[in-house]
This record gives structure tokens, sequence and C-alpha cells, in this order.
């Protein structure tokens, strides 16, 4: 691994830690100190199962490093308790033997305090009760399809792939498809019988680039008119002055291309020609309807905001690490209006607009997984 990738390794574990457990996290070595000076076998064991996890995440190469760390954050976690005890001690000895059993329950009492306050303040962004963004991607990408009138050939993202798969086995057994690459070598006399039979041969972009590239003007295709792809500045237009909105840039995996003319343009729309779109790796435009922006953020690095929109309390968090993160089940960051749940960010362009609730009036993506994909139809 590169010297300057490594230190981007340690950088994200230290953001990623501190995400975690915030300040708490520094009871770990302590308490590490505490078991060694208690008992070193088992100090020298916790040290090493957090070194072997650790290190294990350090070098593996996967898209989702983050998950791999979690065994050495449990590590962390099970060291603060003898850190907790240590820092009891430390504060006891400040007070008369009769009140050190005291202080060092009052110690405790803290770090559970501390860790109740966190989940009070993480829980509408850990909340998920509400996210229904890739069953809407599913039924935007099945729109009109039935076995009886239409099959689908499909080539997608492998997370798109693991959504169809289950989509189409459990919630619409209706939706007839085919994996392109398991029909491309009669993909002519599929298409024909089916055209034949009275039904529509829809096909996914990259089914069509695939199909388009092996047949050429054999099998030509239009757009499907049933499916509707809108644009960043389609997706903001038309609301109402005064409407309160955040829009989110997360820096786009490699096989998706943000628009910037078009956002652009939905940055004036939204600002009322006030202000551009912030340029960095993560961005962030948060505002009213047609005034100047009340937050715009730019960012090589991943960060956190609280600004008061317009009577509600926002609290925008960028939680990735994009040179290794390629895909988080918890999204790539969160926008919290008024303790609710408002925007998943996901690589690419999120945008919110709502209310001083906190409840979306308008929830659109761009070059994204979750974004509306064209649909064609061979004819």
């Amino acid at each position: 691994m590169p010297e300057s990738m490594v230190r981007e390794r340690l950088a994200m574990y230290g953001f990623d830690v501190v995400q975690q457990f915030g300040w708490a996290v520094l009871l770990a070595p302590l308490g590490l100190i505490r078991l060694l000076g208690t008992n070193w076998r088992r100090g020298v064991l916790m040290l090493a199962l957090f070194a072997v996890n650790a290190a294990f995440a350090f070098t593996y190469n996967v898209g989702d490093t983050h998950v791999f760390y979690l065994p050495s954050h449990l590590m962390l976690a099970l060291l603060a308790a003898p850190g907790i005890a240590a820092a009891g001690r430390l504060v006891a000895a400040a007070f008369p033997a009769r009140a050190r059993a005291a202080a060092i329950s009052a110690a405790c009492g803290l770090l559970i305090a501390y860790g109740a306050l966190r989940a009070y303040r993480d829980f509408p962004a850990l909340d998920r009760s509400s996210d229904h963004r890739p069953a809407d991607v599913m039924n935007q990408m099945t729109a009109g399809l039935d076995d009886q009138h239409a099959i689908l050939l499909a080539d997608l993202n492998w997370q798109l792939v693991n959504g169809l798969a289950y989509f189409a086995k459990v919630l619409r057994p209706d939706v007839a498809y085919a994996w392109m690459s398991e029909i491309l070598l009669y993909a002519p006399a599929l298409v024909h019988d089916n055209l034949i039979a009275g039904r529509d041969v829809a096909l996914t972009k990259r089914a069509r680039d695939t199909l388009t590239g092996a047949y050429g003007p054999l099998l030509p295709t239009v757009l499907d008119p049933r499916v509707r792809v809108p644009t960043v500045s389609e997706i903001v237009q038309g609301l109402p002055p005064g409407t309160r909105y955040v829009l989110c840039v997360v820096k786009p995996t490699r096989e998706f291309a943000i628009d910037a003319r078009d956002l652009e343009h939905a940055a004036l729309e939204l600002t009322g020609g006030h202000a551009a779109m912030p340029v960095g790796d993560y961005a962030t435009l948060v505002g009213v309807m047609g005034r100047p922006p009340t937050l715009t953020v730019a960012s090589a690095r991943p960060f956190r905001r609280r600004v008061q929109l317009d009577g509600a309390e926002i609290d925008i968090r960028m939680e990735s690490w994009i040179a290794f993160d390629t895909i988080r089940r918890m999204g790539f960051g969160q926008v919290i209006a008024a303790r609710h749940h408002t925007l998943i960010v996901e690589r690419g362009v999120s945008f919110a607009a709502f209310d001083a609730a906190g409840r979306d009036l308008r929830v659109g993506y761009s070059a994204s997984v979750f974004a509306p994909q064209p649909r064609y139809l061979v004819r």
C-alpha cells in the first residue's frame, strides 16, 4: 500500500473511532494500562485482539472497510470498563476514604449518562423506519411491467442486482426478468419471440448498451416514456418561495458522473441566483427557496455542521471516508431537521425540501445508485 494511502487509512480509522465513541475513546488506553497493571496476561490478550482485528481491516481492500473495523471497536468498548474504573480511582483519590465508593459510582454514572446522551442525539440519524428508497428504486425500474405484457432484460450495479432479485421474487413475482449476460447469445430470438407474443422487451441502461454493442441496428431501441428520469434542476423546480431545502454532493463512484452544468442551474434556482454550488469531495448548500443560502460548505474531508434554518435546527453529518468507502449501508451522510431524519445522503447528488417539522416534501437523487435510471424498449 502506498505511503499516502497508509496515512489515509490511519486518518479514516481515527475519524471512524471518534464518530463511534467521541471523547470516551480515551478511556480505552487508560483501561489497557489498568488491565496490564492488574493482570498483564489479560491486558496482552486484549491488546492482541485489538491489533489483529485492526490490522486485518487495515489491509483488507474492500468497499466497506469500516464494517471490518467494528471488531476492533468492540475491543475499545470493552477496555472502557477498566478505564472507567481507573478514572474513578483517580478521582476518588482526591476524596476522603468514606467518599471514594460514591466517587467511583459517580464516574460510572457519568459514563452511562454520556452513552444515553449519545443515543438520544444520534437516534434520528440511525432510525431507518421510514427508509423505503430501495423499494422505490425497484418500483421505478419495473413500472408498468408484468409477465403478461413485458419482460425486463437487466444489467445492473451489484447492489441493484441483489435488490431486483429479492424484489421480483418476494414483492413483485409478476415481474419477468432475465440477466443480459445470460441471454446475450440468443437475444435476437428471445426478443423476436416476445414481440410476436405481444410483450414489450424492456432494458436497463447497461443492458441496452450491451445489446447495442453486440447487435447494433439489428435490435434498435428507444427510450421508454413510462419511466421519468429527472435532472437535478428538474427535481428542484416548482418549489414555492420560502421552502426549506438542503442540497448535498458527495463525490460519486466511477460508474456515475455529475452533470456540473445542471447542478449549477439547480443551485441558482434554489438561491434565487445568489450563489453557486460549492465544489469539494463533500459539499452542501442549505437555505430557503429564493433567498441567499444560510450555509455553504465544501471540504476534502467529512464534516458536521449545525444551523438554524427559518426556525428549524438542521444537523448535516457527512459520515463517510470516500477514499475507501464505495458502499455505506447506513448512507454516506445524514441530514436531521427538527430531530427528524430528513435525508440520507448518498454518493452523488442528494436533495430534500422539508417543512418546519423536518418532514420531507420532496426528495431526489442523481448520479447515485438511488437515482432513477432510464429504461429502453426494443423496437
